[in-house]
């Protein structure tokens, strides 16, 4: 009981501190950072000068600090001299800091120094948890800081690895068996057990952030019992397991994919785990003769140990329904979540979402706002993307724009209730990049609908594609969505590069945000192959730069996932910046053609062997050819723009016509007259009997082993591209 009153304590003052503002000072964290005194000098078991280094820093005098650094130094970790007491609180702190504020998985407050004796020794598998996560972003200071923080956070793995071991097999207190010679006895579920809260909140935090070995083969000889014929080939070639890797720039398709695929997987084993321990462990209720009875069925509840076991047990169920729902929708799988049935009707839940009053808790009301975005989400794969052929039958039908406009209203209604709610700074941001990650997705069916009526019906080099009728009452219809997906394509980078890159927060965000960040950017290239015209290109090709940059400036070591995210934009950004075919506009502007201070490309004044040629690229500030692709060449093929008031040849500037330009039919701009600018679609088009089986107008894109937005959309930017192998997965950068 008196354990229990402390952790109330520590949730009590959560909860205090995160009722300051969403915007205010950044140095405010999520949680309070308590007073630590430098009293206590008990000697370790580590080296002089390391333990000089960590405990440089004057403490003020707290008697809660000395009793929580006599608690840690009793940690194994400690004594065997991996790092200091010091050091260990270090680690909790800058979880708190750091971390914690990025996910909705809020276990109760462990940061007082006056908690930390009961949390190592009630929750032992939820310690070792933030520790394992905490080491592998935290960099310690002092003699061989670098290479002790990689040491142990391996050794921290290898330790939680074998807790979550015991765990599975149920040995985690073994007995004594036959014998019944045990060393203790079996703890009770509160006290120290590795079958407890902490530990389904330690499996859901495991799949927000990976430890480094996830990226490394297994440390035995794998998953074969057979070794290789002694006469078997090795394949030696520059395709085959002994070729060189790629150098730097030059990025692999399976170096981004196989990890991905790989977190899929291990986020999928770690949830079901989790969601079997929370039905032992009666989250769910409890269960009689297969009838289901809800915990609070019958139940008065008045003193604070139950109270505070409820809230949690409560906030655990919560996060079950966003991981599980999540992880099912990703994966294409039915939901296993147990609970009532919901009413998946976008009118029904646009009335739900509306209805619902957010907590005045702000950890309840966080969570709340994350389980609405998963019934957002759950709703629009129910009904948009249950399945490949449902998706394409809702395409050739038409009935699809009624279902986006039905999702319109409650994906506003939720932005609405999410400023309002005036969460603080950082779980604000996250929830909003899931937002306009949704808004993107359920939005960019109708890029999908347009792509496929102008592969289905328009051929390369159709001299017939400006007078087709069908095609601009299709894009009119669908220009309102699409202009969505560019904007919150948009507002996805930007609350990357200016919300989560300052002050390193984008450093230590989840896998999952990784996820969307590369969804928003793909989306945000996909958009080129409509056109549009070249300021808005630009600003978003811009901003796909600022992405990159900030990708590479927020890496937790060399195998971060950022780093490969950061080498496949670069490479897609680099090559359709040379892939436009560019339109000039009647009496339009053109970007002067003068290169940016120091660039490296071409000029048009450059000598040519076979004498001048007007169509040697000159660049714009902004990279992208004046002069390029002929949008009347037979081997081209191209979306046209909204009207035909562009010309259909590669007039030089100098020679515009002086026509007027009318914009207003442009789903994305202003009136300005510019260049338009769009892709040749031609390396999409399939040559098989099939059709357009795996380009843009058939299903085979939206479902693949990343969801189906990722991988679908990184095969067609990469036939885009002409930088497709399938035989090595190169992507030819």
């Amino acid at each position: 009981s008196e354990n229990l009153q402390r952790e109330g304590n520590g949730i009590q003052d959560h909860q205090q501190t995160l009722s300051s503002p969403r915007m205010h000072d950044d140095s405010q964290s999520r949680f309070t950072r308590p007073g630590r005194p430098a009293s206590y000098h008990k000697k370790e078991n580590i080296d002089p000068a390391i333990a000089a280094s960590a405990g440089a820093q004057p403490l003020p005098d707290a008697p809660e600090f000395t009793i929580a650094l006599k608690t840690w130094s009793r940690l194994r970790f400690v004594r065997a001299g991996w790092f200091t007491a010091r050091e260990a609180i270090a680690y909790i702190d800058y979880y708190y800091e750091f971390l914690a504020p990025l996910t909705p998985i809020s276990p109760p407050n462990f940061q007082p120094p006056a908690v930390h004796p009961s949390f190592l020794n009630d929750e032992p598998l939820l310690a070792v948890t933030i520790l394992t996560i905490s080491s592998r972003y935290k960099q310690l200071s002092g003699p061989g800081a670098e290479s002790r923080s990689y040491m142990i956070h391996e050794r921290l793995w290898n330790y939680l690895q074998n807790m979550i071991t015991r765990m599975f097999w149920g040995q985690e207190q073994f007995g004594g068996g036959l014998c019944g010679a045990g060393s203790r006895k079996p703890k009770s579920a509160m006290k120290g057990s590795l079958r407890d809260l902490g530990t389904i909140e330690s499996l859901l935090l495991l799949t927000e952030f990976h430890p480094r070995s996830m990226h490394f083969p297994p440390g035995d000889d794998g998953d074969d019992i057979l070794t290789s014929l002694d006469d078997e080939p090795i394949d030696t070639t520059e395709k085959g397991p002994y070729r060189d890797p790629p150098v730097f720039g030059q990025a692999t398709v399976a170096s981004w994919s196989e990890p991905a695929l790989r977190s899929d997987r291990m986020c999928w084993s770690l949830i079901g785990m989790a969601h079997t321990l929370a039905f032992e462990l009666g989250v769910f209720g409890d269960f009689h003769n297969g009838v289901r009875i809800p915990r609070s069925s019958g139940r008065s509840i008045t003193d604070l140990p139950t109270i505070l076991r409820e809230q949690r047990v409560d906030r655990i169920e919560r996060l079950l329904y966003v991981y599980i729902n999540s992880a099912c929708g990703r994966f294409g799988f039915p939901t296993m979540h147990i609970g009532p049935d919901e009413d998946l009707n976008p009118y029904a839940i646009h009335d739900q979402i509306a209805a619902r009053s957010y907590a005045s808790d702000l950890v309840d009301a966080i969570q709340e706002c994350w389980a609405d975005i998963t019934l957002l989400m759950k709703a629009s794969n129910a009904n948009l993307f249950p399945s490949r052929a449902h998706a394409q039958m809702l395409i050739q039908s038409g009935s699809y724009i009624t279902l986006l406009e039905q999702f319109q209203p409650t994906m506003d209604t939720f932005a609405r209730k999410l400023e309002a709610v005036q969460l603080p700074k950082y779980p604000w941001i996250i929830l909003s990049i899931e937002l306009e990650y949704i808004k993107m997705y359920i939005n960019s069916l109708a890029l999908q609908a347009v792509l496929g009526h102008w592969a289905s019906n328009i051929g390369p080099g159709d001299e017939e594609t400006s007078s087709n009728a069908a095609f601009p009452a299709l894009y009119k219809r669908n220009q309102r969505y699409i202009s969505e997906v560019v904007k919150a394509a948009r507002n996805l980078l930007r609350l990357v590069v200016d919300g989560l890159l300052p002050n390193h927060y984008l450093k230590h965000a989840p896998v999952r945000t990784h996820f969307r960040i590369l969804s928003g950017a793909m989306f945000l290239l996909k958009t080129f192959a409509l056109g549009d015209k070249e300021d808005e290109v630009s600003v978003s090709l811009q901003l796909l730069d600022r992405t990159i940059e900030a990708l590479r400036m927020s890496v937790v070591d060399d195998v971060h996932l950022s780093l490969r995210t950061a080498d496949l934009l670069e490479g897609l950004t680099s090559k359709i910046r040379n892939k436009f075919v560019r339109l000039a506009a009647r009496n339009g502007r053109s970007n002067a053609p003068t290169p940016p201070p120091n660039s490296t490309y071409p000029s048009q004044s450059q000598p040519s062997a076979s004498g001048p040629n007007p169509y040697i690229p000159s660049y714009s500030t902004t990279g992208i050819p004046m002069n390029s692709t002929n949008p009347m060449d037979n081997n081209v093929s191209i979306v046209p723009p909204p009207n035909s008031t562009y010309h259909m040849n590669p007039s030089p500037y100098t020679n515009n016509s002086s026509a007027s330009y009318d914009s207003t039919l442009s789903p994305f701009t202003n009136n300005n007259e510019e260049d338009w600018l769009t892709l040749d679609l031609n390396p999409l088009l399939s040559s098989d009997s099939t059709g357009f089986q795996t380009g843009v107008g058939n299903d085979g894109q939206w479902f693949g082993n990343f969801g189906p937005e990722i991988n679908g959309n990184l095969e067609v930017l990469g036939k885009l591209v002409d930088g497709w192998d399938t035989t090595t997965g190169m992507t030819g950068f």
